[in-house]
């Protein structure tokens, strides 16, 4: 029980560890919307290129989901500041639908990179209504006060939205140990960032109400 419980401490941090890369990247694509100067970031010229409100939106909305969201599961300040948890969720779960929103509108709309295909843009175009859907889920079930189907929906849709942390350690080692992956493999791999996230946060909503430790219905922790 001592190793559970500072693992369930550890949960936001270790979420904030995997989003970094990512909301790293992003402030930095932000920097170089406002006139720095930062040209090793991927494909800068398209991107500045086609820079739109949509991808800043989408930037400050993912970057906010990740880190913020990341504390909504942690137990001890569910329970300790269950009031703060309550009202930053109604941000948090505000930030998931604009991220899940602009992500469908980049899919559709912005120019694609020069190693994207028609695989990857299908794959894109179907997990941001996905995320989007999970959360008006979870919004749902807390107004019912079904509070464990509640975790659990934000809990699917908050593994859609750090999927770009998953990609990073994926594509990472593929082109370390081998080389820049051509684009079916690309797709590949990013789907699999998608995928891998969601099959863990099932992993730890099985084991969580297999051993009980939900939060029932309606219990005082929401």
């Amino acid at each position: 029980m001592d190793f559970k419980r500072k693992f369930n401490a550890s949960i936001p941090a270790l979420l904030i560890a995997l989003t970094a890369i990512p909301s790293l990247g992003g402030a930095l694509r932000l920097a170089q919307f406002s006139g720095a100067s930062i040209n090793f970031l991927p494909e800068s010229e398209r991107i500045l290129a086609a820079a739109s409100t949509i991808l800043v939106l989408h930037i400050l909305s993912s970057g906010f989901y990740c880190i913020v969201g990341a504390f909504q599961f942690s137990d001890g300040i569910r329970r300790r500041w269950p009031k703060w948890h309550r009202r930053m969720g109604t941000v948090v779960a505000a930030m998931g639908l604009l991220v899940a929103m602009t992500g469908l509108w980049l899919a559709l709309f912005f120019p694609p990179a020069s190693n994207d295909n028609a695989l990857l843009h299908t794959i894109r175009v179907i997990v941001a209504p996905i995320m989007g859907m999970f959360i008006v889920y979870g919004i749902v079930d807390v107004m019912r006060r079904k509070l464990d189907r509640h975790r659990a929906w934000m809990m699917r849709s908050y593994a859609l939205g750090a999927g770009a942390g998953t990609q990073v350690l994926l594509l990472g080692p593929w082109m370390f140990l081998f080389t820049e992956p051509e684009n079916t493999t690309r797709a590949i791999l990013m789907g699999c960032g998608w995928a891998i996230n969601l099959v863990i946060a099932e992993w730890f909503i099985y084991k969580r109400y297999s051993d009980g430790l939900g939060t029932g219905s309606a219990g005082a922790d929401i």
